[in-house]
């Protein structure tokens, strides 16, 4: 047992290896009882023997013995810490390495702690688990209550502060349920993280102890225990903290999902209060701008009779009021293309999850692979939202140049008295004679500016508001879209190499070489020639002509090659010659191709018939892909001369892609014959078919 002295650290082993100053109070006793029964001489003897070990003992151990302080106490431990750096008595590298080794014991003791409240913290989350769900599954099947609009619905600048209280409230919202979902993202990847970590921890812990020499000292054989207790304890605090974030974790994924369900509850309640706050503050502007048209209008009928440069004053004045509109306008656009950029944004953000979710399954079903690769299909194009923000931010440097310019016609009408007079006198008009007609005009001029610099000033934050969602959907797109092409290509399918695959191969040869098979495909084949005559024709023929003039196309491509590199060189040289390269590479697979699909098409895909079909259009599609390599590789193809790749290693290219497809193509059709066939035939031997051309 350990205990603390205040002179330092003094080691109390096991009995077996007791000091003597252990052991003396039990030979005391056991003298004392036996006094009377020995003699002097025994006594003397006892007395010899016992002291041996004293003075042996003495001469090793050194002046001041550590002991143990507990473990699982941090503040002690420091304190024996903090004792151990200001001891003397120890040489200093000895005292170095014992502190280090605390100070390590103590991190780990720290982190057992940590791993301790963490797993008390787990505990109470799943104790008030039900309560908190009961709580947030209430809030959320309760019935919508709109927002209030506020009593003074008509007036705009109470109601813009109530809608920019709502947005700010929006945003909160929004930022929540982004942190919400973040959170069970990380929730559903957490499994398969926290059971590789639990098996890391568990083979730590099961390592065997680092045994110690017989020369360590004392001092540093308890700081080695003391070390070792520590990491037990850190290991053990960790596995058990994993365990029980396991356990809790679908609590903790509902827990979530209530909170975000009751997020987004509240996110669209605010947001249907914001739309009928737009709305009115909308028709407000509305009613606001036919007023102040019907005014200008007014004012212009007034001055029938007035002096040419008094209606030119007011005529400019109605432009301005009538441009109010088509901002206002412009304002409901923006609004709505706001709302049109958070569905998106949300449906990328489902998107997102359910990809993520598919991808934690580990492999990838034909029905999930295909959903994947219609959700790739679906994203918007990342650079169409690119030219559509630097359009909006061209237009947004229009706007703020065009508000500068109503700043620049407000300035001078400051002063209504003085602008007025300015105007006359530019006019050649009297100052006094139509000053009581001018200062309306002037008034009137400047309330339109007013309201046309407070109308651009919305236009700008709204565009911009447009813009940062906008910039956002990008992102956002661009991440699901990098995750699908990392994830998806390399994601297994529903259907790998195993031995259903190896049987079907089974099957499928034993068919293929079948007696009388040739013989059948020879008359399918005859059969789908006839049934399709004309198509069949003009494919031979258009067969025939690129085989007539196959020999030509080399020194075409080689007549294609001269301008490159100098002044009449264009890009559609290199175009033309890809195009006479696919050309030559066309007419064996699609004379291979075209037989496939001829045979593919007799009677469905359960007939043996199909086996061929498919076999043809495989090796078709990797006769094309190698010859279009193979013919980019000649000496005036496009890889030496418009790429101008290196010419030995583009001319073994060529040699390597010739040789691979004399070896691959019969490979692709076996492989393909053969797995079509095998297919067909299991299929039949469930079903029970009988038809003699299904079976080997």
């Amino acid at each position: 047992m350990a205990r603390f002295s205040a002179y330092g650290w003094v080691i109390t082993p096991t009995v077996g290896d007791m000091p003597f100053r252990a052991k003396l109070p039990f030979l005391i006793c056991l003298l004392g009882s036996s006094w009377w029964s020995m003699s002097l001489t025994t006594i003397g003897l006892l007395v010899v023997l016992l002291m041996a070990p004293l003075a042996h003992i003495a001469a090793q151990a050194p002046a001041i013995v550590v002991e143990a302080p507990k473990t699982d106490d941090v503040e002690m431990l420091q304190s024996q810490i903090a004792l151990l750096e200001s001891r003397s008595d120890i040489s200093a590298s000895e005292r170095s390495l014992a502190v280090d080794q605390l100070r390590a014991a103590l991190a780990r003791l720290e982190s057992a702690a940590a791993a301790r409240l963490a797993v008390d913290r787990y505990i109470q989350e799943l104790e008030n688990a039900p309560t908190t769900i009961t709580r947030l599954s209430a809030e959320s099947d309760a019935p919508l209550r709109m927002m209030a609009i506020g009593a003074e619905l008509d007036d705009p600048v109470q109601l813009q502060l109530q809608l920019a209280s709502m947005h700010a409230s929006a945003a909160t919202l929004r930022g929540r349920s982004q942190t919400f979902s973040e959170q069970l993202r990380t929730m559903v990847l957490r499994p398969a993280e926290a059971r590789l970590e639990l098996a890391g921890l568990r083979q730590e812990l099961d390592l065997p102890q680092i045994t110690m020499s017989a020369s360590t000292s004392a001092l540093q054989l308890e700081v080695s225990r003391i070390r070792d207790d520590a990491v037990r304890q850190d290991l053990n605090g960790r596995i058990a903290m994993i365990e029980q974030e396991l356990l809790s974790l679908p609590t903790r994924e509902a827990i979530t999902s209530a909170q975000l369900d009751l997020a987004a509850r509240q996110l669209r309640q605010i947001e249907a209060a914001i739309s009928t706050s737009e709305q009115r503050v909308q028709q407000l502007r509305e009613n606001s701008a036919r007023q102040k048209v019907s005014a200008a209008q007014a004012a212009v009928r007034e001055l029938v009779g007035q002096p040419a440069a008094l209606r030119d004053y007011a005529a400019a004045t109605l432009t301005i009021v009538d441009s109010l509109t088509a901002i206002t306008n412009s304002l409901t656009a923006a609004r709505v293309d706001q709302d049109a950029m958070r569905v998106r944004l949300r449906q990328v953000a489902e998107a997102r999850d359910n990809a993520e979710q598919i991808f934690s399954i580990g492999r990838l079903g034909d029905e999930q692979g295909k959903l994947l690769r219609g959700l790739q299909k679906s994203l918007p194009a990342v650079a169409a939202l690119e030219r559509a923000v630097l359009s909006r931010n061209d237009e947004l440097t229009e706007l703020r140049l065009a508000r500068f310019e109503t700043e620049q016609k407000l300035r001078p009408l400051g002063d209504s008295a003085l602008a007025a007079q300015q105007e006359l006198v530019d006019a050649k008009l009297g100052p006094t004679d139509h000053s009581s007609a001018m200062l309306p005009l002037i008034e009137s001029r400047r309330e339109a500016l007013l309201d046309l610099q407070a109308l651009q000033r919305q236009r700008i934050d709204a565009l911009m508001q447009v813009n940062a969602l906008e910039s956002e959907l990008q992102q956002s797109t661009a991440q699901l879209r990098r995750m699908l092409n990392k994830r998806l290509l390399w994601l297994p399918s529903a259907t790998p190499v195993d031995a259903t695959w190896l049987n079907d191969l089974t099957y499928g040869a034993n068919w293929l070489f079948a007696p009388d098979n040739a013989a059948r495909v020879g008359r399918g084949l005859g059969a789908a020639v006839m049934r399709r005559p004309f198509l069949v024709l003009f494919v031979v023929a258009a067969l025939g002509a690129l085989f007539v003039f196959r020999g030509r196309l080399p020194a075409t491509i080689g007549q294609l090659a001269k301008p490159v590199g100098r002044r009449d060189d264009r890009f559609n040289v290199t175009l033309a010659a890809l195009l006479v390269t696919v050309t030559l590479a066309i007419p064996v697979p699609l004379a291979v191709g075209f037989a496939g699909w001829l045979l593919s098409g007799m009677g469905g895909a359960a007939t043996n018939l199909a086996a061929w079909g498919n076999g043809l259009i495989s090796t078709a599609i990797v006769l094309f892909m190698l010859g279009l390599f193979r013919n980019m590789c000649l000496p005036e193809g496009l890889f030496i001369a418009h790429f101008h790749w290196n010419t030995d290693g583009t001319r073994r290219l060529g040699r390597a892609l010739r040789l691979l497809a004399t070896a691959i193509a019969p490979a692709a059709l076996l492989t393909g014959i053969a797995a079509t066939a095998g297919r067909i035939c299991r299929s039949a031997r469930v079903l029970g078919a009988s038809d003699s051309s299904l079976a080997p």
